[in-house]
């Protein structure tokens, strides 16, 4: 029987593989908070278990249209270029992972 969760699971599923096979994210580098925290509108408190492809998941199915996403300790921020604001308690350094820069 087919059932809500095993529809949800598949999807992660492809969801997850898309994601850490897509070079859509092969783009990472160190910036300080306070040029990347601009571009953040969304904060999402990781599980000790997750890591960055679940920050990338959560960064590729955000309704917001999502173009990178931020690791800073077990806090996952999604970005968008077109944002303007500041997280301002976000200064320190921190690895940017990107979508769609060459």
């Amino acid at each position: 029987m087919v059932t809500e969760e095993s529809i949800l699971n598949a999807c992660l599923g492809v969801t997850q593989t898309f994601v850490s096979s897509s070079a859509n994210y092969g783009n990472s580098f160190k910036l300080s908070g306070s040029i990347w925290n601009k571009y953040i509108f969304k904060t999402i408190v990781l599980e000790e278990e997750q890591s960055y492809i679940d920050c990338a998941v959560y960064c590729e199915l955000d309704e917001n249209l999502c173009q990178l996403f931020v690791i800073s300790g077990n806090n996952c921020y999604l970005g968008n270029y077109s944002h303007t604001g500041s997280l301002s308690d976000l200064s320190d350094e921190a690895t940017v992972f990107a979508k769609g820069i060459a």
